[in-house]
């Protein structure tokens, strides 16, 4: 997570980062970012979550000033239940 809010935040210094919930197996976190060329706001929910084959980032960007509330409770749900599967098995690696 560090790594990747280091790269936002080079290309949109004013990037803000608000980590959701996290355990030893995902990291939910939103974001609000303003995109210097176009000058408009964007925001953003992702998660990660690690595999065995490396860490996989899920995330849902709508260019608006507000996420509706009910729209936002959607994605964290649906990213709330998404896991890595491998060979049809579930995987659960710490991140």
């Amino acid at each position: 997570m560090n790594k990747l809010q280091s790269q936002m935040k080079s290309h949109c210094p004013n990037a803000k980062w608000n980590v959701l919930a996290q355990d030893p197996y995902l990291l939910i976190m939103n974001g609000q970012l303003k995109i210097a060329m176009d000058r408009s706001d964007q925001k953003e929910i992702a998660r990660l979550l690690k595999g065995n084959d490396g860490i996989h980032r899920i995330a849902y960007v709508r260019k608006v000033p507000k996420l509706e509330d009910a729209e936002r409770e959607v994605w964290l749900k649906a990213f709330s239940e998404a896991y890595v599967e491998n060979d049809g098995r579930l995987v659960r690696v710490a991140l």
